[in-house]
């Protein structure tokens, strides 16, 4: 007997099996295996499945009517059984007899495995959010949505108030949830953060194509007390991205305060924008690389305070073929940053690509120069 097919269905499982003759499943196994057969593109129809092969649709409602052989024998990937709870030589044996056992434990443990698997599953470029992940957050974001029950404007005060305080906390909850998912998710991407990298050439060629754009929209803007972009013409023309924008006023447009083109600039203008899709999980990164992600060789350490131009020549004292970290370009920047970095400063992504580059580059603008000599300074005064 062995496994030739497999996939899910909306009650449970289809395997595809080859087998002597029917007999009743006495035992269900997962063997190491560098194959899994889930997703695996099977036929629709059982007679199409040849001499001694057959579907067994793993329900309740189905598998006393369905042929069964002696073994089910499940492959699981080599490489993932170190989070299955499996034994040190990978096999787990259920021994199911089904005349004095219940069917639903054989279904239930099936199910159980088969979403485990699923779980694991190798990260996909064209499909970043794995399928259970993106069902759990629909259900999520539907309990943040929820309505009101009809009637319920006609209920006592109190009653509402509770009401209303309940749904509050549910919906708090979800959203935690949905953010956890997402951060995972992101975390999961291309292998870990060591591979969220671009090249030196990509980064060039970057500025270059929108080095007119942030000429314009710098010349149409000044730079507000509480870092917002101020209009200086109305109505505005200019796409304003995820920055924060308003109308100057006739005393801030007296005051010349020129809108400085620097990291902060770059990612509420462009990177935010355009990494929206895939509920925000992926850096600007993957616009770049999703379908060839590599280990970043050179970790860049750099100010966001300063001018993107200057931070550009400063790379190019790289190879141009160098894959470069840098965390503007790296991080996903439309979801809890918080659900990234972690708790532990030596879990967070900064540490991981760090200890997996080859190098690490400061870029320092004059600014940053001067503090670093002030801090020295201060610490020779307290020595």
């Amino acid at each position: 007997m062995d496994i030739w097919g497999g996939r899910p269905s909306d009650e449970g499982l289809y395997l595809g099996l080859s087998c002597a003759s029917p007999s009743t499943v006495t035992t269900v196994k997962l063997v190491e295996s560098p194959s899994n057969y889930v997703g695996a593109v099977v036929v629709e129809a059982s007679a199409d499945a040849g001499a001694n092969k057959t579907w067994v649709h793993i329900m309740s409602s189905n598998l006393n009517r369905t042929p069964a052989p002696q073994e089910i024998i499940i492959p699981i990937p080599t490489a993932s059984t170190q989070n299955t709870g499996l034994s040190g030589n990978g096999l787990i044996v259920f021994e199911v007899a089904l005349p004095s056992v219940s069917i639903a434990v054989l279904v239930v443990s099936i199910i159980v495995v088969w979403h485990r698997m699923h779980k694991m599953g190798p990260w996909d470029p064209e499909n970043p959010i794995q399928p259970h992940v993106q069902a759990r957050l629909k259900k999520l974001q539907s309990r943040c949505s929820t309505p009101g029950k009809a009637g319920e404007d006609s209920q006592a005060p109190q009653a509402w108030v509770g009401r209303v305080s309940s749904l509050l906390d549910r919906s708090l909850k979800a959203s935690e949830e949905a953010e956890t998912l997402l951060g995972r998710a992101a975390l999961a991407a291309a292998g870990g953060p060591q591979n969220w990298s671009v090249s030196v050439k990509q980064v060039k060629d970057f500025h270059f194509e929108h080095i007119d754009q942030l000429a314009a929209y710098r010349a149409d803007h000044l730079l507000g007390s509480s870092c917002e972009h101020l209009c200086t013409q109305s109505p505005c023309q200019h796409e304003h991205g995820d920055a924060d924008c308003r109308s100057a006023t006739e005393s801030e447009l007296a005051e010349h305060l020129h809108l400085p083109v620097n990291m902060h600039a770059i990612v509420a203008l462009l990177i935010k924008p355009q990494t929206r899709d895939f509920e925000g999980i992926l850096g600007f990164w993957a616009k770049m690389n999703i379908a060839e992600p590599a280990r970043a060789e050179t970790f860049v350490s750099h100010c966001w305070n300063q001018a993107f131009d200057d931070f550009v020549q400063t790379l190019q004292t790289l190879q141009a073929t160098t894959r470069v970290w840098i965390c503007s370009f790296a991080l996903p920047q439309n979801i809890n940053i918080s659900k990234i970095l972690g708790s532990k400063p030596k879990d967070s992504p900064f540490a991981v690509a760090l200890a997996q580059a080859d190098k690490l580059m400061l870029a320092l603008d004059d600014a940053s120069v001067g503090r670093c000599y002030r801090a020295i300074n201060t610490g020779l005064v307290l020595l």
